[in-house]
């Protein structure tokens, strides 16, 4: 067993994520370090069933190796002897695996307060909201919080940030802050921008998006994201910036007046692939995995043998949208291609979902219990009309899978 130095960093461990404030000689719990931290955590609580730190982090490995139901009677124990912020914040994450919201919120809420600069809580703070339509309320503590934010910070030094005053005349430089799905669902508001009177309209996207978004008609210049990171000179161009994370807010958005258009405003993007088959059966595209695979996110995805069971449906031409798995699929433009000539998608969540979702495709999304704020808790994602949601009840995703197979089941 390891000395007592080497046990007292192992109970310093903090299970939350990207964002939390690390102290010295502390370091993050992640997939790679939870199967050799186990058994040093539970040598600490044989030692001192009180300390409630150690099992803290033993619920935070159980949550990341699967176990939910484990972690959660885990830190129940703990809020009998400790009411630290971190019990009341890991219990939030893991009522939210439980897709019990109600009780999710309220430990959420508890940690924020207790320590309203810890970044972290406060993000999911804000994602909590948003998840309850108080966007109002929401979406400022999101912002401040949310993650990468210190791009924005390094351009605020260069040039002025726009936060809602008038545009004529000005030159706008737009960030593309956030993941891929972020890029395509926020994309909306450049429509909303374009009776600016902004003489000019760029966008500085991911590098690997700008093929996808070249020439659309919202877009006066579209330039990639990493470029601009790299050249800071290039800022002193505009007159002002802002993140597109920020729109939202600016706009006032609420959940009767989230943004959408008659025609889908990635609707004929690109041509349909010649991959596609062309025959009378329905063709169906699936995204059955995400990227993560360390962390807790990892199990809003299928696992292989549960995307080989629903592709055993007969009577359907299945078209693989995985990145990786598919080998026709090398940009964002193939993935576009493919799904222009289907009849319908099934992803979980991931940024396939938003691309086909935008292109008004329709598409079914199988989630988690412990699903993306911007799915509230509807059955139809205010956000994009196409998009109907299966979702879990309990831990994992396989009664939501159940679901989304029965209801294929009736088209084929």
């Amino acid at each position: 067993m390891e000395n007592s130095a080497e046990l007292s960093t192992w109970a310093s461990l903090r299970p939350v994520g990207p964002g939390t404030e690390l102290e010295p000689n502390e370091q993050f719990l992640d997939f790679a370090s939870a199967k050799k931290a186990l058994p040093i955590l539970k040598e600490l609580l044989r030692r001192d069933e009180q300390n409630w730190q150690a099992a803290v982090n033993m619920a935070a490995i159980y949550r990341i190796l699967g176990d939910c139901d484990k972690a959660l009677a885990i830190l129940q124990t703990c809020l009998k002897i400790s009411d630290d912020l971190l019990v009341h914040l890991n219990l939030g994450m893991v009522y939210g695996d439980h897709g019990l919201f109600d009780q999710a919120f309220r430990h959420i809420e508890i940690a924020h307060l207790k320590n309203p600069n810890h970044r972290f809580a406060a993000f999911l703070y804000g994602e909590f909201l948003l998840r309850e339509d108080r966007y109002r309320e929401g979406w400022p503590i999101f912002l401040q919080n949310r993650p990468l934010k210190e791009i924005s910070e390094t351009f605020s030094k260069v040039i002025p940030e726009w936060t809602g005053q008038s545009l004529e005349g000005k030159k706008l430089l737009v960030l593309g802050e956030g993941g891929f799905g972020d890029t395509i669902m926020f994309l909306r508001y450049f429509g909303k921008l374009q009776n600016s009177k902004a003489s000019r309209l760029t966008f500085a996207a991911r590098d690997k998006m700008l093929g996808l978004l070249s020439g659309h008609p919202w877009i006066d210049e579209l330039i990639g994201l990493e470029d601009l990171s790299r050249y800071p000179d290039v800022m002193s161009q505009y007159d002002l910036f802002v993140s597109m994370l920020s729109f939202p807010a600016i706009f006032g958005t609420e959940i009767e007046t989230i943004p959408w258009w008659e025609t889908p405003y990635l609707r004929g993007c690109v041509p349909p692939s010649a991959y596609v088959p062309s025959g009378p059966k329905l063709r169906v595209g699936l995204c059955w995995s995400a990227g993560e695979t360390w962390e807790v996110k990892h199990y809003r995805c299928l696992d292989w043998k549960q995307a080989r069971a629903l592709r055993s449906m007969e009577g359907i031409d299945w078209v693989s949208l995985q990145y990786g798995e598919n080998r026709s699929i090398k940009t964002w433009e193939d993935t576009a291609r493919l799904i222009a000539g289907l009849d319908l998608v099934i992803s979980v969540d991931t940024s396939v979902m938003h691309l086909a979702a935008a292109m008004g495709v329709k598409t079914w999304v199988i989630l988690n219990s412990f699903s993306a704020w911007l799915f509230g808790r509807y059955e139809i994602c205010p956000w994009y009309p196409f998009i109907r949601l299966f979702r879990n009840e309990g831990v994992n995703i396989q009664k939501a899978l159940d679901s989304c197979t029965e209801e294929l089941k009736k088209l084929v």
